[in-house]
């Protein structure tokens, strides 16, 4: 049973080793494939061969005479760019210059020299200058007279009577045919300043015409509740206008407690009921 026992234990001994040796192969193996896989990688890539016809390959002398072509381009931009520098420096020059002769004239003219004294034709000179007269003198009789008319025409206006302005101008003062107002129609005026009439079309349209909702919308068909100003809103009326209120009631606390009015007119400012007249002088006591 002995020698059984160690050879069974021989043939687990090799048995282990073996399977460490092809553990160890396929380790190994396993590496080995890694490695070709990254060299693989690693390795440029290949590409098919294809057929150039000679007219369609690019040589040397192609590649030297595109290259020689692009420097003469360069140097042919270089100089049209001096040419267009040179050019603009002396439109400058120019510019300069006659803004300066401009100068010269204006300051000349100012100062009533003329620009050359050698070439002035006198008659000429002499025609213009009465032409110029002539002209002021009738500007000058033209505004005279206007303002003596207006001053006329104001003191006239000042000693006339009404009656008599409008009937000097009755189309102004013809009385417009303005629409009545609606029920509980917006009420627009039309301004309190002054305002010179023109013939403007806005000037003469009725402002009393209504707007809005006042046009689309009957407010009378409304019930009584509703016939207020700003239903609804925060900033609504009590009342719908003055003429269904009656003012003139004496039931009111301040009409019968008469009383009561004193009281509050004694609070009032200057509505006292007594006024004590100083003294011209207070007594002074030793």
């Amino acid at each position: 049973a002995t020698a059984e026992d160690a050879a069974a234990d021989e043939e687990e001994e090799d048995d282990l080793g073996r399977k460490g040796e092809e553990e160890e192969e396929e380790d190994e193996y396993e590496e080995e494939e890694e490695e070709e896989e990254d060299d693989d990688e690693l390795e440029a890539p290949s590409f098919q061969p294809v057929f150039v016809r000679k007219s369609d390959r690019a040589t040397i002398q192609e590649r030297d005479r595109l290259y020689e072509e692009e420097e003469m381009l360069e140097e042919q931009r270089a100089r049209e760019l001096e040419a267009r520098k040179a050019e603009s420096s002396q439109l400058v020059k120019l510019r300069l210059e006659q803004e300066q002769l401009d100068m010269d004239a204006k300051m000349a003219e100012e100062e009533g020299e003329p620009e050359d004294e050698t070439n002035i034709d006198e008659e000429m000179e002499m025609e213009q200058w009465k032409q110029r007269e002539i002209a002021r003198v009738r500007r000058d009789r033209e505004e005279r007279v206007a303002h003596d008319r207006e001053r006329a025409e104001i003191f006239k206006r000042r000693n006339m009577t009404d009656e008599e302005i409008m009937a000097e101008n009755p189309e102004r003062f013809v009385q417009k045919d303005h629409s009545k107002l609606q029920f509980m129609q917006k009420y627009y005026h039309k301004g309190a300043f002054f305002r010179a009439y023109d013939g403007n079309d806005i000037q003469e349209r009725d402002t009393s015409a209504p707007t809005g909702e006042d046009i689309a919308f009957n407010k009378t068909i409304l019930p009584k509740v509703m016939q207020v100003r700003k239903w609804g809103l925060i900033g609504r009326t009590k009342y719908t206008h003055l003429r269904d209120q009656d003012t003139s009631q004496k039931d009111s606390i301040f009409a019968g407690d008469r009383a009561l009015v004193d009281k509050y007119k004694e609070k009032m400012g200057g509505m006292g009921s007594s006024f004590e007249r100083p003294t011209g002088k207070r007594s002074r006591e030793d």
